[in-house]
């Protein structure tokens, strides 16, 4: 770009970044052809890049339905989001607010509270029907994005809590869609509809379903298919006649690195690579081919689909309404040629300390806003010329301009609540690249200070980008190498040393991982230093210590179901039923409709004798996740009382293979292989537990049991001498004994071995 002089760019600057917000045109309500009122489908595709679609960029043929979107409507072809990570992306999507005002700042410190005004609550109160099938945790309900839904498909399933798997965080999009579709079909089409799809499938590990789709590059695959997921809602609703009246919008949370700029995924930096979203709109009319060039931002989405239905704004708003536009695009446009959108990234101070930036877009120029300033001009899409010092007077000018917008960005009251990550959720968001840290107060984030400039610490990022995937492809010894090696050189790397946690955890290695987690807890007490604390009691049979830790680690956040479940697992466990029923109400309070409350409402059930109400709550319960403790040891309990054998041993050991070691299972188990004779079965699942539990009389005595059904009476008699010396001397154990004597042929032993069980027998 040829060099201006110095008064005509400030002359520019002043111009395009006017402070001063434009005022909003008049929305009209519906025309008469619009009578019926509009439904809307908002689809957002996880860490897609603008030119990633063939709108923008890329190969023909790659993304079809995105084409047809924008062959039959808008795309704006300088949308950006707000920031490069999937929770605050989509807490302004659902609320029209920039990042600063509803608190949502990173991923995993905070999340949605009732408090905040959703598009879904506002459309749900306007008479919609409301859907939204989600393929990850980092947009399940717990980050408050399930307000004002009728529907809400989020549950991971198995794929939940699979170790090291990127199935553990992500639902396949063809299952999204599949929900959404059913979903579709099965509504009552008589009032419109709002329904959220939020594929993930192109988000890092790139694993394509369809390598053919862009062979020798993963990334393109994945968006490809996500595309032709999408292309089957759009075809279902045009057979059934509702593309005539839905409104489509097409969009990304935030693209991905891929190396270019040195940063290989997202979160840190906020070159367009990972700020630059694809942003495509189809009228229900399906007229269109049109281009809009002026900055368009993801919280536009909120305010836009308001204005398409005729409903007022709330009174919080940061987008724009786009609908004036959209209705008519030879609407006149300079009032939004004037604006300027914002974005920002914290990541990097959050998590390493490196400086924070920020961002802002006019029509002309994008300015990073950090330590060191980068001014890039609008058609340098490569962001390659850093043009900050050869126009400075336009680095001023948007300066002074993103400063009078933050002084404007006042938090929106009661929208955001504070959160904290137990391990497996935090191992989760760790399994996306997304590090997890305790909450931090950013009322006064350093944009300007001294600190590292961000873009030359990628090596250092790189470096934690090879621990995780060393991770996910369970290379734990190379993890454990890389994450120790680069605490060396970085020894206040404390996202690091929590990697090397769940490393060591991984590796059988418990007692230096507690060690790790002990000292993090002295440092920065949080849910998740808690909660490995408490399970670390556990292991050592401290049940009282690990339920006051667990208590803690719940009043720090009420909302992760995984303490939850080892809380009031422990408390069944440990025999205090009171207070698990009453824990059991309080933990409905925050995670209403959750597996987990339907399930141990069944196991309750159960143990207060009424399995006719506890059968259905199990059935549904296990349906719904199949890794929930101590359902399944129910259900199979009830199938027992029923004589259906065979099922309950595949539950029982379903559920030892989900959870290894659950005692009662396995004793269970070996119950129901008596009762067929199977004493070889039987003696493999005892023979494996009395290797992990002390001597109790009444497993040595049916460990003696199976061995003399096998014929091995002189191994059952040796079992039986365990018995000697516990007191009470059980006396069944004693008439085993009897029994293997006789066995041998030592009838005067056995003769007095069954007098003294009589004997015991009748003290008692």
């Amino acid at each position: 770009m040829r060099p201006s002089s110095p008064v005509l760019l400030a002359a520019l600057a002043a111009v395009a970044c006017d402070p001063t917000p434009p005022e909003p045109l008049e929305v009209a309500p519906p025309s008469a052809a619009e009578a019926r009122q509009p439904s809307f489908l908002v689809i957002t595709l996880d860490t897609t890049r603008a030119d990633a679609l063939t709108p923008y960029g890329a190969p023909d043929g790659l993304t079809p339905t995105a084409s047809r979107l924008a062959r039959e409507g808008f795309r704006f072809t300088r949308a950006y989001t707000v920031t490069p990570l999937t929770i605050p992306a989509h807490s302004t999507l659902h609320t029209g607010l920039w990042p600063t005002r509803h608190g949502v700042r990173d991923n995993g410190d905070h999340f949605l509270a009732d408090g905040a005004v959703t598009l879904a609550e506002q459309l749900k109160d306007a008479g919609y029907s409301t859907m939204a099938s989600v393929g990850a945790e980092v947009t399940s309900r717990h980050w408050g994005f399930a307000q004002g839904f009728d529907a809400y498909f989020d549950d991971m399933g198995e794929a939940a809590d699979t170790e090291r798997s990127r199935w553990r965080v992500e639902r396949p999009g063809k299952e999204v869609v599949d929900d959404a579709s059913k979903w579709l079909a099965e509504r009552s089409t008589e009032a419109p509809f709002f329904a959220w799809v939020h594929l993930f499938d192109a988000h890092h590990p790139y694993a394509p379903v369809e390598p053919g789709l862009s062979p020798g590059n993963p990334y393109f695959a994945e968006v490809g298919h996500a595309d032709r997921q999408i292309g089957r809602l759009v075809d279902q609703l045009e057979a059934s006649g509702q593309l005539d009246h839905t409104w489509i919008f097409m969009l990304a949370d935030h693209g991905e690195g891929l190396g270019s700029h040195g940063e290989a995924a997202h979160g840190v930096l906020l070159y367009d690579d990972t700020t630059w979203i694809p942003f495509l709109v189809r009228p229900p009319s399906g007229s269109g081919g049109h281009t809009m060039d002026f900055p368009t931002t993801i919280a536009d989405v909120a305010p836009t689909v308001l204005g398409l239905a005729g409903l007022p704004m709330p009174e919080a708003v940061d987008g724009a309404n786009l609908a004036p536009w959209l209705r008519d695009p030879t609407t006149d446009a300079k009032v939004l040629y004037t604006r300027a959108v914002y974005m920002e990234s914290l990541y990097g101070w959050l998590h390493y300390g490196w400086a924070p930036q920020r961002a802002i877009v006019d029509p002309r120029y994008k300015l990073i806003d950090s330590t060191r300033p980068e001014l890039y001009a609008s058609d340098d899409r490569g962001e390659r010329s850093n043009i900050a010092a050869t126009h400075e007077p336009v680095v001023d000018a948007l300066r002074s301009h993103v400063d009078k917008m933050a002084e404007r960005m006042t938090p929106v009251v009661d929208a955001t609540g504070d959160t904290q990550l137990d391990p497996a959720q935090a191992a989760q968001l760790e399994a996306l690249g997304y590090m997890t840290g305790g909450t931090v107060d950013t009322t006064h984030v350093p944009f300007r200070g001294d600190l590292e400039d961000p873009v030359s610490r990628m090596p250092v990022l790189r470096r934690t980008e090879d621990i995780r995937m060393a991770l996910q492809a369970d290379d734990l010894p190379r993890a454990r190498a890389l994450a120790e090696a680069l605490l060396e050189r970085e020894p206040g790397f404390d996202q690091v040393r929590s990697q090397l946690v769940t490393i060591l955890q991984q590796m059988g290695e418990a007692d230096a991982a507690l060690a790790l987690v002990e000292e993090m807890d002295r440092q920065q007490p949080s849910s998740s230093s808690r909660f490995a604390l408490a399970r670390a009691h556990l292991a050592r049979r401290d049940v009282d210590g690990a339920l006051v830790l667990l208590q803690e680690a719940i009043d720090r956040d009420p909302f992760r179901a995984e303490i939850w479940t080892v809380y009031l697992q422990t408390l069944f466990a440990s025999k205090q039923p009171d207070r698990f029923r009453s824990e059991l109400d309080r933990a409905a309070t925050h995670l209403d409709g959750h597996a987990l409350i339907e399930g141990f409402r069944g196991v309750a059930a159960l143990a207060d004798g009424d399995p006719s109400t506890a059968e259905p709550l199990l059935e549904s319960a296990h349906a719904r996740s199949s890794e929930l403790p101590m359902v399944r040891h129910a259900l199979a309990t009830i199938r027992i009382q029923q004589g259906r054998l065979t099922e309950a041993e595949e539950l029982l050991k379903s559920e030892l293979a989900h959870h290894p070691g659950a005692v009662p299972a396995e004793q269970a188990l070996i119950a129901v292989y008596g009762q067929q004779s199977r004493w070889t079965d039987q003696l493999q699942v005892i023979e494996r537990l009395a290797t992990r539990l002390p001597a109790e009389p009444r497993l040595v005595t049916t460990h003696a049991h199976a061995l003399l059904r096998l014929d091995r009476p002189e191994e059952a008699l040796a079992v039986t001498r365990v018995c000697e010396g516990m007191q009470p001397v059980f006396p069944d154990c004693v008439g085993m004994a009897a029994e293997a004597l006789a066995a041998l042929g030592r009838m005067d032993e056995a003769d007095a071995a069954a007098k003294r069980a009589a004997e015991l027998r009748a003290s008692r």
